[in-house]
């Protein structure tokens, strides 16, 4: 049986998306905190149903620019606003486990 169709039976299919939201809303959390910490560097929305977070950056640094500065410096993928028609945002996923996106946000922070 492949991988897909066992992502796709009943049971899996309940535990598999129950597990994405408990790692979505947890990432979110993460990220809150995470920003509040940041001294009004950045702000963050709530998401209603997504494991992607809209970051505003209150800094000079565009934001290719500053994506490719998080990337080379902290080894952390975002997606730059411009990107997205939304310059001054970056796009971040956070619906990795604790022991992913604690880090890669301190990562960020220091860079």
């Amino acid at each position: 049986m492949a991988l897909a169709e066992i992502a796709l039976r009943a049971d899996k299919r309940r535990m598999l998306l129950d597990r994405q939201k408990q790692l979505s809303r947890e990432g979110h959390r993460i990220l809150r905190d995470w920003v509040h910490g940041q001294e009004g560097r950045f702000s963050v929305g709530e998401a209603v149903a997504t494991s992607i977070a809209f970051v505003h950056c209150n800094l000079e640094m565009g934001s290719v620019a500053l994506a490719n500065h998080i990337r080379t410096k902290a080894a952390v993928l975002v997606a730059p606003g411009a990107y997205l028609g939304t310059e001054n945002y970056r796009r971040i996923t956070v619906g990795y486990g604790p022991e992913k996106v604690k880090p890669a946000l301190a990562r960020v922070a220091a860079a």
